[in-house]
């Protein structure tokens, strides 16, 4: 099984930690490829969080009702 969004991120990651600098070209594309994927609808999770707001990452293309890799929206 492939999730493309997370291994994105883990390869970003361990570029860095590589000593790829963070302005990079290719993590730079990698970090506007991934905020363009970011889902910021409601779903069936606000039952238990109502006050959070919605931003987060499905593992998957097709499940953004379900973003399970979920970030704190900064104001």
């Amino acid at each position: 099984m492939r999730f493309p969004r997370m291994d994105t991120c883990i390869a970003m990651v361990a570029l860095e930690e590589a000593g790829l600098p963070a302005d990079h070209p290719a993590l730079v594309k990698a970090a506007e490829w991934i905020l363009t994927k970011q889902v910021l609808g409601k779903g069936d999770w606000q039952i238990k969080n109502k006050d959070a707001e919605p931003g987060g990452w499905a593992f998957e293309f097709r499940n953004d009702f379900y973003p399970t890799w979920m970030t704190p929206r900064s104001s």
